[in-house]
């Protein structure tokens, strides 16, 4: 008998060939369908595991935070001295 264990995301994580006095644990499917790293659907198929993987997100360091708001203020007064007419 062929033995399927899920995880929470129901992708397959232990295939095992067991005798007929196996007992069933949580998680487990008899089946010969599936491979490891497959994700059981809802009609009881399996496709290969396509989650994206997400890239970190990378955090500016606080110079470089600093560096922008002083540019963003440099902008600001800079558009203040031409509405004002001061420059052209």
């Amino acid at each position: 008998m062929r033995i399927i264990t899920l995880d929470s995301n129901n992708k397959i994580i232990s295939i095992k060939n067991v005798g007929n006095s196996y007992v069933l644990e949580t998680n487990d499917i008899e089946t010969n369908l599936g491979e490891m790293g497959q994700v059981m659907q809802s009609d009881g198929s399996f496709l290969d595991d396509t989650t994206p993987i997400i890239p970190p997100i990378i955090q500016p360091t606080n110079q470089e935070i600093s560096d922008r708001l002083t540019n963003i203020e440099d902008s600001q007064d800079l558009m203040l001295l031409k509405l004002e007419a001061v420059i052209v």
